[in-house]
């Protein structure tokens, strides 16, 4: 951890630097331009901008409880559908 009094010395980033000079473009990497950073307040937080955003899904018990109030719903529709075809029929 660093701190005010341990700040980051030269020796702390030198497999950094090592990495940065055989850095590859790969699909875990992105670059962010310059203005960007700035327009930002300087903020370094990695953000990959191609990772999608966590779908939250429902809790089961309340898909189960949708799912019947449509089919609900649905047999409602075709009850009165049928009850228009019986009285087209007569």
């Amino acid at each position: 951890d660093y701190t005010k009094a341990k700040s980051i010395k030269d020796e702390d980033l030198v497999d950094c630097f090592e990495k940065w000079k055989d850095r590859k473009i790969s699909e875990n990497s992105w670059v962010v331009p310059v203005e960007e950073v700035i327009k930002n307040g300087y903020d370094l937080t990695a953000k990959n901008p191609a990772r999608k955003e966590k779908i939250v899904y429902p809790e089961p018990e309340k898909i189960v409880e949708n799912i019947i109030e449509q089919e609900r719903k649905i047999i409602k529709i075709l009850e009165e559908f049928r009850s228009i075809l019986g009285e087209v029929n007569g």
